[in-house]
């Protein structure tokens, strides 16, 4: 399975994503319209975070202070 930064599906182009309700730790996000599977969420949030840490070193912005639990 490709995994993409994207917010876009890589099989249909949808934007729409759905995160079933399930145990803590082991929700997927899939795509509204297909079914993609993004993987686990957890995974792809910090893909996301990671990338912005880099957009923002790049720009020379001040790290984020970490998120409250």
């Amino acid at each position: 399975m490709q995994v993409t930064l994207s917010p876009d599906c890589p099989d249909c182009g949808a934007r729409l994503k759905r995160l079933p309700p399930t145990r803590h730790g082991h929700g997927h996000v899939y795509c509204l319209e297909c079914g993609h599977d993004f993987g686990r969420y957890e995974a792809l949030a910090a893909r996301f975070r990671q990338e912005l840490d880099t957009l923002e070193a790049r720009l020379g912005l001040p790290p984020a202070p970490p998120a409250a639990p």
